[in-house]
Order: structure tokens, then sequence, then C-alpha cells
């Protein structure tokens, strides 16, 4: 690898660290979910089997008081939203959800604190990381 070259920073890296750190907030429980489909064959039969709804977040889970928490990861750069990602987290949203895009751990962080105030709920300045 060249000494100037950038390494690139995969969504599975954005994912991680986002699932490491939500983890560690009192009453958050966080997990990967996988959507997409699949094709294949099984005894001769070719099956096709989906997984999950288009526009479903990668990351999902349930926070204080039951509240249902869904986070749309994204590279740094280059990655666009699609339009099922859109009307998924805009309608988990108006339903009550956390719900949001984030690309790095930065807009995840401030994302749950604006929820967070938004519901009246106590956020913590000591769960941010330094």
């Amino acid at each position: 690898m060249k000494a100037n070259s950038v390494v690139p920073i995969y969504e599975k890296d954005v994912q991680r660290v986002i699932l490491d750190w939500m983890n560690v907030l009192p009453g958050v429980k966080v997990w990967r979910r996988n959507v997409g489909a699949m094709g294949g064959e099984h005894k001769g039969k070719k099956r096709f089997i989906r997984f999950g709804q288009r526009g479903q977040a990668d990351i999902e889970g349930v926070g204080p008081g039951g509240v249902h928490i869904e986070i749309e990861t994204k590279r740094p750069k280059n990655s666009q939203t699609t339009f099922e990602q859109t009307v998924w987290i805009q309608d988990l949203e108006q339903r009550g959800a956390i719900a949001f895009f984030a690309s790095n751990l930065d807009q995840c962080v401030e994302m749950m604190r604006i929820h967070y105030q938004r519901r009246g709920m106590t956020w913590d300045w000591r769960w941010e990381p330094r």
C-alpha cells in the first residue's frame, strides 16, 4: 500500500462502532439486522428467499421505556440512502420511534442526544465518547 493511500471505511465498520457504543447506554439494547434476498437451489428446486422488508434499517433495538430504535448506517463517503430507506425511517419516526441515518459515531451520538431531549429523557454527557 502506498504511504499516501487512504484506507477505506466500510459500512460494517460504522455499524460495529455504533453497535458497541449503543449497547453500553443504560436501558438500550440494539443488534444488527440483515435485509436482502438470495437465491439458491435445494434438492433440485430453485428457491428465492427475501429476509426483512425493503428499506428496513441496519440496526434495530429497544431503548428506555420500550421505545423502538432503528439506525440506517452508511459509509462516510459516496453512500446514498434509497427511497425505501428514507420512507422507512420517516414512517418510524412519525410513529414515535428513535429512527435516523448515521455515517459515523459522532452523528449517532448527536442524533441520540436530540431524540432523548425531544422526549424529555435524561441525557448524561458522560455517555458520549471522548
